[in-house]
């Protein structure tokens, strides 16, 4: 008897934690949940560096390059003005601007640095000592000062459209476990981002032109939440970060001499007048 009290105790148990654990798995074909937030590294260390790879869907040519240049030349045998704007290479640069194919970022500390390569051989330079920025744009030799403060969307504006409700699913690439997003967006937000931020807290929207959106796709890894990779209809962007540097960046002495005399002029302006 005892025997059998004991089997059917034994027996019900087991009926029990098979019954709870049916209960508590997940059935076959339900999605994974989505990532708790955060769900983008805006904010690096102190101490970082990385690159972004562009690659496009339809290649640059010379031919097409001098294709529109040609055209130009033929209106400026016609008309003077155009002849003038021609001399100007910063005219020259905009009918044909060059696309990005590298940026490089290095941080140390309060002073960053960023190096953009371009299309034809352009290149762009960017020093940020704290607030102070000091840039070289690439269709000129002069350097261009202004104060700007840190940008509250991080180092990634172009993937601010990151949502929990875009995500698409968990994926690993290259051995490392991703996440996926895909989502419908204005172009602007991906070639101009922080002009795009800027627009839509003026309550502009693409100044009542009819946007295009097109569908993006993002990946992140999903220990670290740093960008992997952004892909739209005309280009793909690779990111890769690299070890952290040692030692403190060395700015070259033009870049510094513009930061310090642009500080020099703000505690000039600021200092309040003495009595005569």
């Amino acid at each position: 008897m005892k025997t059998l009290c004991f089997a059917a105790l034994f027996l019900s148990s087991m009926w029990l934690h098979d019954a709870r654990a049916q209960g508590t798995a997940t059935p076959q074909g339900t999605p994974e949940p989505p990532p708790l937030p955060p769900l983008l590294a805006r904010h690096l260390p102190d101490f970082c560096q990385w690159t972004v790879d562009y690659k496009y869907k339809v290649a640059a040519t010379k031919e097409a390059h001098d294709s529109v240049m040609d055209a130009y030349k033929k209106l400026a045998g016609q008309d003077s003005s155009v002849a003038n704007a021609m001399s100007n290479p910063r005219f020259l640069y905009a009918l044909d601007p060059p696309r990005p194919l590298r940026t490089a970022v290095v941080k140390t500390g309060n002073i960053r640095y960023e190096v953009q390569s371009m299309e034809r051989g352009f290149q762009s330079e960017c020093w940020a000592f704290g607030d102070t920025v000091v840039e070289r744009a690439p269709d000129s030799r002069k350097l261009d000062v202004h104060m700007d403060d840190p940008d509250p969307e991080g180092e990634f504006p172009e993937l601010t459209w990151l949502s929990v409700s875009n995500f698409k699913e968990r994926k690993k690439i290259e051995g490392v476990d991703c996440l996926v997003f895909q989502e419908t967006v204005d172009p602007l937000a991906i070639s101009n981002p922080r002009g795009f931020i800027a627009e839509q807290k003026n309550g502009q929207n693409s100044k009542g032109l009819q946007v295009v959106k097109v569908e993006v796709t993002a990946v992140v890894t999903d220990q670290t939440r740093l960008p992997v990779s952004l892909q739209t209809p005309t280009e793909s962007r690779r990111y890769i970060f690299a070890d952290p540097p040692t030692q403190m960046l060395s700015a070259p002495p033009e870049f510094l001499a513009a930061a310090k005399e642009m500080k020099a002029r703000l505690e000039a302006s600021a200092r309040p007048l003495s009595p005569p």
